[in-house]
């Protein structure tokens, strides 16, 4: 493996990788771990309209000062600044960015200094201006990372202004949040995706950011002033007609875009805006289209259950939202903003046990069950830092299995393991087994609550029905519906846990059982106990 390039910050990013409630903490958070890692002197960063932050360092002490900082939040401490350097001050700014080095003594050595842009989409947003001694640190890395961190500010300033858009316009502060690899790589299409008027295809698995990155594509687009209209495509209200009407001037986002009946992927191809010449003529004010999907429609076009026609209009700009597996390094920062969402603050219920559970479990519904775990903890728990055991009473599926003793058989076979599997979409268990049995252990995790029929099942996993059935008996050793049944238990258990109050006949159809005497016996035949047993014993532990 060839080492890292050397403007690399992926370990610095890391390690600067919190909540951040807002823009001044973000600022201060990235740029106080840039100003230590590369020992500098000083570090200054100026936006337009909010202020200039500069840092200090004396060995590894670093102090921060928000001169004329017009977005300062009534509480600096909660922001990560010291309030007892918050000087009045455009004056000290102005001769901040002129003369760096006047707010330190004069040091020893020769130093040098940097002012470098923030840039985004060709504009300026503001400075980065970098301090450093000459032999207090490796110049070439300053020089080299430099720009990607004015760069990243820039970023950070973007954010934060699709995050106020979102929280004034539709009531969500909907934004990226965390610093891993993935989410900068959300920041370099947006900065190139939002300003077009072009349609924009997002593919990510259910409860990922689709709807974040929607709102934050038509928040920093020429089109935000306009109208930004939803439409859940399994469950439309209004026709395709109507929608565009709807969204005249602004954008229309269509969520779960693979659920459109093909009526209304025949009616909405007639009458959107087309690139390539289809359809009837649009005589609409301009609407944008943003189309999300948890399936890949390339497929599902290929296979009939998708228009290719209109997949061909949607498919312009597009990008690919990780799952929440992939980005562990952003889980402090997502954890913190889940809880700050229900008004919990991060800095009190976010302890190491919880980090460790969080990152070792798959989160097979993503952004959905984290923030909904996590407001389930917060409430739940004695009101103080969110430890194992109230994990282990509250959100028990959360903790690895116990492991397998020393002696015990290779591969497992029992039906709970392949609903583990199935439900944290573990491809790596799944190695060498048929991909169509992946496709499809991954799909009833998703619609476990319907009625799915092995026909339907297997016209997802791409192949025959007969050799599905197959599929599941050789490599699996069980049949579809076992599974399925187990599944729903599974699903079961946790909403029990969840809720003392839901009524169980409400808890039995919502994962798919239709009558509630076969859902009590399958219950007692795999947990030992009734559902109102097993309620009644966790509200016990819970008591205790």
């Amino acid at each position: 493996m060839s080492p890292p390039h050397p403007s690399d910050l992926s370990a610095l990013y890391d390690r600067a990788n919190a909540y951040y409630p807002t823009l001044p903490s973000a600022l201060t958070g990235l740029l106080r771990q840039f100003v230590r890692e590369r020992r500098l002197l000083e570090c200054a960063v100026s936006l337009s309209g909010i202020g200039t932050l500069t840092m200090t360092r004396s060995g590894d002490q670093v102090t921060c000062d928000w001169l004329n900082g017009a977005l300062l939040p009534p509480n600096p401490e909660s922001a990560g600044l010291d309030s007892a350097l918050l000087v009045d001050a455009a004056v000290r700014a102005a001769q901040w960015v002129s003369e760096p080095a006047h707010t330190s003594p004069r040091p020893r050595h020769p130093t040098r200094s940097r002012t470098l842009p923030l840039p985004y989409n060709g504009d300026r947003l503001g400075d980065l201006h970098v301090h450093w001694t000459v032999g207090d640190g490796d110049e070439a890395l300053i020089l080299a990372q430099a720009p990607e961190i004015a760069q990243q500010l820039a970023f950070l300033a973007k954010r934060d202004e699709a995050q106020s858009w979102a929280a004034h316009t539709l009531g969500r502060p909907y934004g990226l949040i965390g610093l891993g690899r993935a989410a900068r790589a959300l920041d370099r299409f947006l900065e190139k995706a939002a300003p077009s008027r072009l349609p924009v295809l997002l593919t990510g698995e259910f409860g990922t950011e689709t709807t974040a990155v929607a709102a934050m594509i038509h928040g920093l687009g020429p089109q935000r002033s306009g109208p930004f209209v939803q439409i859940l495509a399994a469950d439309p209200t209004g026709d395709p007609a109507a929608w565009l009407d709807r969204a005249a001037g602004g954008t229309l986002f269509i969520r779960e875009v693979e659920a459109l009946s093909p009526g209304f992927q025949s009616q909405l191809l007639h009458h959107m805006p087309s690139r390539l010449g289809q359809g009837s003529g649009y005589d609409r004010a301009p609407v944008r289209l943003i189309a999300a999907t948890s399936v890949n429609l390339k497929d599902a076009a290929r296979d009939g259950r998708f228009s290719r026609s209109l997949l061909s209009e949607l498919d312009f700009l597009a990008t690919t939202l990780p799952p929440l597996r992939e980005r562990p390094e952003d889980l402090p920062a997502l954890i913190g903003a889940a809880l700050a969402q229900h008004g919990y603050g991060a800095d009190t219920r976010i302890t190491p046990d919880l980090l460790a559970l969080c990152r070792a479990y798959a989160w097979p519904e993503n952004g959905f069950e984290l923030e909904r775990v996590m407001a389930r903890l917060a409430v739940m728990g004695d009101g103080g830092p969110i430890q194992r055991r109230d994990v282990q009473h509250h959100a028990p599926w959360l903790l690895p299995a116990d492991p397998a003793p020393a002696d015990a058989a290779a591969p497992p076979t029992d039906l709970d393991h392949w609903v583990r599997c199935a439900i944290d979409k573990d491809g790596a268990a799944l190695n060498g087994h048929h991909a169509g049995l992946k496709r499809a252990l991954f799909y009833l995790a998703d619609h476990f609550a319907r009625p799915i029929t092995l026909d339907e099942l297997a016209g997802q996993a791409h192949v025959s029905p007969s050799h599905l059935s197959y599929l599941f008996r050789t490599e699996l050793q069980t049949s579809f519906k076992t599974l399925l049944g187990r599944l729903r238990l599974r699903k079961a258990s946790e909403l029990l846990l969840a809720d003392q109050r839901q009524p169980i006949t409400d808890i039995a159809m919502s994962v798919g059982f239709a009558d509630l005497s076969h859902f009590e016996k399958s219950f007692r035949r795999h947990w030992g106990q009734s559902p109102r047993e097993f309620r009644r014993d966790a509200g016990a532990a819970d008591r205790h």
